[in-house]
This record gives C-alpha cells, sequence and structure tokens, in this order.
C-alpha cells in the first residue's frame, strides 16, 4: 500500500473528568429514596453511543450543583415526588409556574431534597440552547415501587464530582464467574542479601534463608486473601503436586510497624562503613557562635549504604477458582503448578534471579545455586564535589 492510501489514526480525544467519571460510572451507582413512605431507587451509569438527540425533547433543568439537560423529564421527575411533574409550557405564566415548583418541591422525596436541593426548569430564555460540548453523557433510570422510567441525562463534571460527594451512592458490582482462575506463589522462604553479598555468589553457593515457610518434610503455610492456610506439600512422584489444607487461621493483613522479623537477616552497617567508600573522608567544620561550638559536614555528597535486595524462594504457583477459594476447608487440595520436585527459584519481586536446588542444611531448607539468570548491578559510586 502506498503512502498516499494510509488513513493516519487520529485517537478520540477524552477529557480528564470524562476518564474519571468512567471509572466512578462504568457500572451503575444507586441511591436509595422513599417518596410518599414508598421505596425507590435511582441508578446512574454512562450512556452507551448516542442515537440522533431530538432537541424538542430535551429540556434545560437546575439545581443547587449547577445545571443539567434531561429528556422526557416530565415522567422521570414525577417519580421523584408525591407531586407530579409538568414540564414548563410557554403560554403558562412565569409567576405560577414558580408557584408549581415550590409544591412539588415541598413533596419532592426528602433524600432526594437533600442530595439535589431544589429542582426547577431553567427560565424559558435558556430552553432550548444546545447542550455544552463538554458535558457527560449519562442514563438515569427511577423505580418506584412498580413504575419505572429512564431517560437520558447531561451534566457537567464538575456537577457530576458534586452528586456523586453525596453521601448514600453506593456502587453496583457484577460478580465475579465461579471458574475465575486465581494463580498464587509458593513461597517456600524469604531471605535478604546485599548487593556485595549477591554479586560474590556463584553456582553451588548455599542460600539458608532465616525465614521460613516450609519444613524439610514439606509441612508449612501459606498466606491467602487473608487467611494462613497450613498444611502439607506433595511434590513427588509424577504430576499434578499439591498442597493439602490441614488448618485455617484468619491472619492480619498488615505487618506491625516493630516487628522486626521480615528483616531479621539484613546486613547491619555501622556509620564508620560509609567513609571508605569515598577517596577522602569529608572533616567535620567547626566555628564558634555564642559561645557554642556548631559542628556540621563539609556537604560533600556522601554515598548512602547499599539496599538490600528483599528476596524469595519459590516452588511454582497455587492455582484454584474463585469457587475454590469460597470453599477452602481443612482437607482442601490445591494444586501446584509449573514446579520441579527438588528445585526452586529465587526471585526479586516477580524477577527471577536464579534456580537452584532444595537441601537440608542442619534440618532447615537451604537453596543450592545452579544456574544464575539476572544479576541486579549497584550503581556506581559518588564521586566528591569539586
Amino acid at each position: 500500500m502506498t503512502a498516499q492510501g494510509c488513513t493516519r489514526f487520529t485517537p478520540r480525544p477524552v477529557s480528564l473528568a470524562q476518564a474519571r467519571a468512567s471509572r466512578q460510572l462504568a457500572m451503575p451507582q444507586r441511591f436509595a429514596f422513599q417518596v410518599d413512605n414508598e421505596p425507590g431507587e435511582l441508578r446512574l451509569q454512562l450512556a452507551p453511543v448516542a442515537r440522533p438527540i431530538a432537541q424538542e425533547t430535551i429540556g434545560s433543568w437546575h439545581c443547587q450543583a449547577g445545571a443539567f439537560w434531561l429528556e422526557h423529564a416530565g415522567p422521570l421527575l414525577s417519580l421523584l415526588s408525591a407531586c407530579p411533574a409538568i414540564e414548563p409550557l410557554p403560554a403558562v405564566d412565569a409567576q405560577d409556574w414558580h408557584g408549581y415548583w415550590m409544591l412539588y418541591n415541598h413533596y419532592l422525596s426528602p433524600q432526594l431534597r437533600d442530595w439535589l436541593g431544589e429542582i426547577r426548569p431553567a427560565p424559558p430564555q435558556e430552553q432550548g440552547h444546545t447542550i455544552p460540548d463538554n458535558a457527560l453523557a449519562l442514563w438515569l433510570s427511577v423505580v418506584c415501587g412498580d413504575r419505572h422510567f429512564s431517560a437520558r441525562l447531561w451534566v457537567g463534571a464538575g456537577t457530576l464530582q458534586v452528586w456523586l460527594a453525596h453521601p448514600g451512592w453506593q456502587r453496583t458490582y457484577a460478580a465475579l464467574p465461579d471458574y475465575l482462575a486465581i494463580r498464587v506463589p509458593l513461597t517456600l522462604a524469604e531471605v535478604t542479601l546485599s548487593l556485595e553479598q549477591w554479586a560474590a555468589r556463584e553456582p553451588g553457593d548455599v542460600i539458608c534463608p532465616l525465614k521460613l515457610y516450609f519444613s524439610v518434610a514439606g509441612t508449612g503455610s501459606v498466606t491467602l486473601a487473608g487467611w494462613r492456610l497450613s498444611g502439607q506439600l506433595t511434590v513427588d512422584g509424577l504430576a499434578p503436586y499439591r498442597f493439602t489444607v490441614t488448618e485455617l487461621e484468619e491472619c492480619p493483613v498488615t505487618t506491625v510497624f516493630d516487628d522486626p522479623s521480615p528483616f531479621a537477616d539484613s546486613p547491619r552497617l555501622k556509620n564508620r562503613a560509609f567513609w571508605p567508600m569515598l577517596a577522602t573522608p569529608p572533616q567535620p567544620q567547626t566555628r564558634a557562635w555564642a559561645g557554642r561550638t556548631i559542628r556540621w559536614q563539609t556537604g560533600m555528597p556522601v554515598r548512602l549504604p547499599p539496599l538490600s535486595l528483599a528476596l524469595t524462594v519459590r516452588c511454582g504457583y497455587l492455582t484454584l477458582t474463585l469457587q475454590d477459594l469460597q470453599q477452602l476447608a481443612p482437607g482442601s487440595v490445591l494444586t501446584l503448578q509449573q514446579a520441579v520436585p527438588g528445585e526452586a527459584t529465587l526471585y526479586h519481586g516477580e524477577q527471577a534471579l536464579a534456580h537452584g536446588e532444595l537441601v537440608d542444611v542442619a534440618g532447615r531448607l537451604g537453596l543450592q545455586i545452579t544456574h544464575c539468570l539476572n544479576t541486579p548491578t549497584a550503581a556506581p559510586p559518588l564521586e566528591p564535589a569539586p
């Protein structure tokens, strides 16, 4: 195809307000109310691709948060109040309409009055105006008893944000399918190494984690969906391999701030370890002021101590469906996939660093490195400022 025959792709522009509304209203939001002791519900969601609009069916309206435009307003607004809503007619005196809408708002649902304030039609000079291009198109559905009505609504982003910030709105969530598959890495242990320690490793080295989740006999625990699953890991013979749950315990999802266990195996660094990284250690300066001696550093950049690598030892993935998760109980069997008997992989985050063989080190689980995959590199040392 020649260059003349190519069509340039131009993405459809979407404003930040439209993107925010898409996140908030991708699924309907619901608002419960009562009219004359009859329960009702209002639903708001994004409108699909608009069909041709008959301008004569759209009216301009005002509430305490701002202006909005509503299609077929009469039938819909009648469901919000014990007084029926009649759309303004040019032949009727404006003063009469003012008194009528005072009556309508008097009988408006208390919950909706608290949310919208008073609803009034826009002045006659504003009726028939074109809907602003930046207005968001929504579907407004109202159910009250056995009556229901839906109509399109256009509203500015600022007004919509004020509406949705009012208490009483509830999100609608679509039910997840029971067959939805969940894959969780099986973590055998955690270990923390410095970059220098990791750079000095070689195939054949044995890593002995201090924080173990499994023993050499295969007993251990897995944390999943706020539960600690204790059980027996079976990785021998032919696949499929499995983890049999023997006990469930609800566990907190946060770590206590003063709990040192996740980093108990980190190398401790003293201040004196900083200075050998510089060619010439900076000398503190002193100055006498008001009878006191003040000491400060020269301002020479000092390199921070090397950051530690939080590593995990993994052995495959546990797979289960949403239905399996909901039915977890002692005796449940979870399938282990992508596992090789006697082997494990060392990870930093989701990046695999090395493969190795699981070994028994004085009764504790260890990993002997057999093959290195990636090597994190330390940042170059800082040069002293001139």
